[in-house]
């Protein structure tokens, strides 16, 4: 999950923790990012698979 290991390097960087993260998406690729992110936020204007997220 290529999106977890730049987050996390950010993190590290801003020296905070995952508990940290928001992250808003409105495509099929942005899936694992809603996923990793402490809260993840599915536009309603994306597409079918991201507004299917639970």
């Amino acid at each position: 999950m290529q999106q977890a290991h730049v987050i996390d390097e950010l993190l590290k960087h801003l020296h905070a923790s995952i508990e940290d993260t928001l992250a808003f998406g409105d495509a099929k690729i942005d899936i694992p990012m809603l996923e990793y992110c402490h809260v993840g936020v599915a536009m309603g204007s994306g597409g079918e698979e991201i507004k299917a997220m639970k």
